[in-house]
This record gives C-alpha cells, structure tokens and sequence, in this order.
C-alpha cells in the first residue's frame, strides 16, 4: 500500500478556504468526497491533512468559469476514447457501453461544479 503523503496546511487554512466559498462543513466535505467526520477532524487539528485533500481544496480555490487541469485531463481522456470508438472498425459494443457510461458519470462531475 502507499504511503499518505501529507501536506503542511493547518487547521486553520481550511478553515479559511472553506469560509471564503461560505461553505458549510457538510458541503465542503461533500465538494471534496470526505465524510463529514473526517472533514471536521482536519479542521480540529485531529488529524494531518493529506496532500490529497490538499490539492482538492486548492482546485476549488480556481475560478468557477473555467475547468480545473484535472477536469480538462479527464475529458481529453474521454474523447480519446471516443475517438478510439469512431474510427476503428469493429468496435467492441461492450467497450462501446463502457465509454459511454464513463463519459456520462464525468460529465456530470465537472457539471455538478458549476
């Protein structure tokens, strides 16, 4: 298993982040994919955050109207796959059915952000 990296945000960064987005603890920890125990332990100094964590909060600190790197990266990914799909003969219906239902799922990601 690999090591959790660790960032050297505080408590109270976190706090900061979360009140300048007037977050709730509940939509903040629902905004990075964290329970609302563990969320609530970070911004208590009851655990070291992880990098991880980090880097999410950070991606919510980017401006609204455009996508964050990871949301261009995932969609660029999708439409390779698309492409992939298009132009090659004989394309594999169950890889059809893959592609399509991960397209779907990440586009309702990156939507439900704005």
């Amino acid at each position: 298993m690999p090591k959790v990296k660790f960032s050297k945000m505080t408590a109270d960064d976190i706090l900061k982040i979360r009140k300048s987005h007037k977050l709730s603890q509940v939509q903040i920890a629902n905004q990075l994919g964290l329970s609302l125990r563990a969320y609530r332990y970070y911004e208590a100094e009851g655990r070291p955050i992880p990098r991880v964590v980090e880097n999410a909060l950070q991606a919510l600190q980017e401006p609204t109207d455009n996508l964050t790197t990871l949301d261009k990266n995932r969609i660029v990914s999708l439409l390779r796959n698309i492409d992939e799909i298009l132009y090659v003969d004989g394309a594999n219906i169950a890889n059809c059915e893959k592609v399509l239902r991960r397209s779907s799922t990440e586009f309702q990601n990156v939507l439900s952000k704005f």
